[in-house]
């Protein structure tokens, strides 16, 4: 199976606790053009730009956490289920201070030219030296400033490029972020139904 110019992918990135509980972020990311590209070839190329898009957090994120897998499924251009994809060692997160609780997380926006569709992560695993009274430190906000940054940006790999962006429906619409913000203060995660939102 291959992907297309033009097909988007839906993207899990699946983490786990100490606890063994899971924190996963979703992203959207369209085949923006370029030659045909193969399922796996596809899966590794979000692998190796995921790493680089958490790179600058690795020792901000506490090691309790450790980085799973990578699904994914086709959601616009088809409908097939990509390969699981294992990390390699570019996601080893080494801050060895405890967790700020399961629920607590740092979050970054990513919006469109819609002002109610947006895409929002949720960086999880950040410690108490992060942030003071639920306020992220200049450092902190930084080093999430330069996840945002990765995040939205478009990227070109071997004559491809890609896009990160948002699927909203109905219908099903690609949306491209337009600009990112990084909260600067801690917030909870809610629990959504996986695959909602980028």
């Amino acid at each position: 199976m291959s992907l297309d110019a033009g097909d988007v992918a839906r993207l899990s990135a699946i983490f786990k606790n100490g606890a063994n509980e899971d924190a996963i972020n979703v992203f959207h990311c369209l085949f923006v053009d370029g030659a045909t590209i193969g399922d796996e070839g596809f899966m590794d190329v979000m692998r190796d730009r995921l790493e680089v898009v958490y790179a600058d957090l690795l020792d901000d994120i506490s090691d309790e956490y450790s980085a799973v897998q990578l699904t994914g499924k086709v959601v616009i251009g088809g409908t097939q289920i990509l390969p699981d994809t294992a990390w390699t060692g570019g996601m080893a997160f080494t801050n060895i201070i405890d967790p700020l609780p399961p629920q607590v997380a740092g979050l970054v926006f990513a919006g469109t030219n819609i002002a109610k569709v947006q895409g929002r992560k949720y960086i999880f695993g950040l410690t108490e030296e992060d942030q003071n009274a639920g306020v992220w430190s200049g450092t902190m906000i930084t080093e999430l400033g330069k996840f945002a940054t990765l995040w939205i940006a478009d990227f070109v790999v071997a004559a491809r490029t890609f896009r990160f962006g948002v699927v909203n429906t109905p219908p099903t619409l690609f949306r491209q972020f337009t600009n990112a913000v990084v909260q600067g203060d801690a917030r909870t995660q809610r629990r959504r139904t996986l695959g909602r939102g980028s």
